[in-house]
């Protein structure tokens, strides 16, 4: 069980759809895949440097995994049945956390609640994330013209504060 990082996360856009956009994915709990999606890995067949670096059997390289039962989220190997664990790269890789986040994202998220600021043109959200904050997803977001300011506090005390550069002074003055 991981510990678990509390998110405060306010964020500004300038087109009033990508703060309804960014709502919606919020309360799906699919803020990191909705803004970063990952590759459809049943369509990604194994490399061999995938092989390599997870010590699957070069019998591997070209497969594409698939679940053990329809219901299941996790892909496996049919040579040896071993999980791909591809997913878990990328997502730290790219989001900075290994699971997707939000209102509804899989972890007892009493205190995920969303409220809109200053006539809807700032959002306000927390959301639970493992073991750290969703830094790189947060890069991410500020390429596509987000603004944002995280309060992050992990559950053993260590806490922080992430600020995009576009993020000015005097809507930091405001949102405080």
């Amino acid at each position: 069980m991981p510990n678990w990082c509390s998110n405060s996360l306010e964020i500004m856009h300038d087109d009033a759809s990508k703060l309804e956009e960014f709502i919606e994915a919020y309360n799906n709990g699919k803020l990191g895949n909705h803004f970063r999606p990952e590759p459809l890995w049943h369509n990604e067949p194994l490399s061999e440097s995938d092989c390599k670096k997870y010590r699957y059997s070069e019998s591997c390289i070209g497969e594409l995994p698939s679940p053990n039962t329809p219901t299941d989220d996790l892909l496996y190997l049919e040579f040896d049945g071993k999980q791909d664990l591809r997913w878990r790269d990328w997502r730290i890789d790219n989001w900075g956390v290994k699971w997707d986040f939000g209102r509804d994202s899989g972890h007892d998220n009493d205190d995920a609640e969303y409220f809109t600021k200053d006539g809807g043109k700032i959002v306000y959200v927390r959301f639970d994330t493992p073991w750290g904050p969703p830094d790189k997803w947060l890069e991410h977001m500020e390429t596509l013209g987000f603004r944002y300011l995280l309060d992050w506090r992990e559950e053993g005390g260590e806490e922080g504060e992430i600020m995009s550069d576009n993020w000015s002074t005097e809507e930091r003055n405001h949102t405080a």
